[in-house]
């Protein structure tokens, strides 16, 4: 049993309404139906407060008094790249984040038929998209930025050059420090070293680099 479904199983137990539980953990209701389906796991940090709601403790919702289970059941696809992408195509638009609109496109057409490695075949735009996701929810809302996030492994992994980026000449030196590439008569180490040495001196990159862990 996963944690989803220990929060369907203590919900029903209490006889507590979808639209009761999303408001004690002050989420949307479709919020609380990807974690009890198990497509999205919960935040840790909210993991108290939908204890507290639920009246029961995290341990019981980690499974800790049932060792024979799984306490966690994860894949590799945490958030819909269908829906992460319609989110960042409307707050692009919304903040006029020219850039990014452009990048969104180029991100997908260079990306299309690869995925994340893992057994669940995940399309390889979920990774930069919830880059982008990640960027906006901790306030950033700079236009260069989340077209770095979307553009950062095309040049690398696509074939991409920086004449076709449709993004600012910053930007492009940002995804350009990004892409990794052995240097010759380099080790792997030495070559790694040059690069985070780049990346550190380049603010966008730095940021970007950051959002990419």
């Amino acid at each position: 049993m996963n944690i989803g479904e220990r929060i369907l199983e203590r919900r029903t137990q209490i006889k507590m309404s979808l639209e009761t539980f999303a408001k004690r953990t002050n989420v949307p209701v479709e919020t609380v139906r990807t974690w009890e389906s198990g497509s999205v796991i919960p935040e840790t940090l909210r993991l108290t407060g939908i204890a507290h709601a639920l009246n029961t403790s995290v341990e019981y919702l980690l499974e800790e008094d049932d060792p024979v289970h799984n306490r966690w059941q994860l894949n590799d696809r945490m958030f819909s790249e269908d829906n992460m992408y319609r989110f960042v195509e409307r707050k692009s638009r919304e903040l006029n984040l020219i850039q990014t609109q452009y990048a969104l496109s180029l991100m997908k057409k260079s990306h299309e038929g690869q995925f994340r490695k893992g057994a669940d075949k995940v399309p390889y735009i979920n990774h930069p998209l919830l880059m982008a996701c990640h960027a906006f929810a901790v306030g950033i809302q700079e236009d260069s930025v989340i077209a770095a996030c979307l553009l950062h492994d095309v040049v690398e992994d696509c074939g991409v050059t920086a004449e076709e980026l449709p993004v600012s000449d910053e930007a492009k030196e940002a995804v350009l420090l990004l892409s990794f590439e052995k240097q010759e008569g380099l080790t792997k180490e030495e070559s790694l070293e040059q690069y985070y040495e780049k990346i550190v001196n380049n603010r966008i990159a730095s940021i970007v680099k950051c959002l990419d862990r």
